[in-house]
Protein backbone atom coordinates (compact mmCIF):
# COMPACT_ATOMS: atom_id res chain seq x y z
CA UNK A 1 0.00 0.00 0.00
CA UNK A 2 1.51 3.48 -1.27
CA UNK A 3 0.32 6.93 -0.43
CA UNK A 4 1.75 8.59 -3.13
CA UNK A 5 0.18 12.83 -2.56
CA UNK A 6 2.74 14.27 -4.86
CA UNK A 7 2.81 11.27 -7.60
CA UNK A 8 6.14 11.04 -7.79
CA UNK A 9 5.82 7.42 -7.51
CA UNK A 10 3.09 7.11 -10.08
CA UNK A 11 5.24 8.77 -12.32
CA UNK A 12 8.38 6.86 -12.11
CA UNK A 13 6.41 3.54 -12.46
CA UNK A 14 4.42 5.12 -15.29
CA UNK A 15 0.66 4.66 -14.19
CA UNK A 16 -0.44 8.33 -14.09
CA UNK A 17 -3.78 8.60 -16.44
CA UNK A 18 -5.80 11.61 -17.34
CA UNK A 19 -9.53 10.35 -17.31
CA UNK A 20 -11.59 13.50 -18.61
CA UNK A 21 -10.62 16.46 -16.99
CA UNK A 22 -8.73 15.13 -13.58
CA UNK A 23 -4.79 14.99 -15.62
CA UNK A 24 -2.26 13.10 -13.81
CA UNK A 25 -4.50 10.52 -11.90
CA UNK A 26 -3.25 7.86 -10.31
CA UNK A 27 -3.80 4.51 -12.19
CA UNK A 28 -4.96 1.28 -9.65
CA UNK A 29 -1.92 -0.63 -10.14
CA UNK A 30 0.12 -3.66 -7.96
CA UNK A 31 3.54 -4.10 -8.03
CA UNK A 32 5.52 -6.76 -6.35
CA UNK A 33 9.30 -5.68 -5.39
CA UNK A 34 11.65 -8.55 -4.44
CA UNK A 35 13.98 -7.79 -1.48
CA UNK A 36 16.62 -6.95 -3.97
CA UNK A 37 14.38 -4.35 -4.89
CA UNK A 38 13.82 -5.43 -8.52
CA UNK A 39 10.47 -5.66 -9.36
CA UNK A 40 9.16 -8.73 -9.96
CA UNK A 41 5.36 -9.11 -11.18
CA UNK A 42 3.45 -6.01 -12.27
CA UNK A 43 -0.22 -5.08 -13.01
CA UNK A 44 -2.51 -2.01 -13.92
CA UNK A 45 -5.74 -1.84 -15.14
CA UNK A 46 -8.33 0.59 -16.67
CA UNK A 47 -9.66 2.52 -13.47
CA UNK A 48 -12.74 -0.07 -13.40
CA UNK A 49 -10.33 -2.90 -13.82
CA UNK A 50 -9.47 -4.99 -10.03
CA UNK A 51 -6.39 -7.21 -9.82
CA UNK A 52 -6.55 -11.05 -9.57
CA UNK A 53 -6.10 -11.13 -5.64
CA UNK A 54 -4.21 -15.00 -5.71
CA UNK A 55 -2.32 -13.91 -8.88
CA UNK A 56 -0.73 -11.24 -6.54
CA UNK A 57 -0.70 -13.29 -3.62
CA UNK A 58 1.00 -16.15 -5.35
CA UNK A 59 3.89 -13.76 -6.81
CA UNK A 60 4.59 -11.82 -3.75
CA UNK A 61 5.03 -15.49 -2.36
CA UNK A 62 7.31 -16.57 -4.99
CA UNK A 63 9.02 -13.10 -4.32
CA UNK A 64 9.37 -13.95 -0.74
CA UNK A 65 11.41 -17.42 -1.56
Amino acid sequence: LLSDFNKEVSQEYGVLIDLGPWKNVSARAVFVVGRDGTIRYAWHGAPRDLPDVEQVLTEARAADS
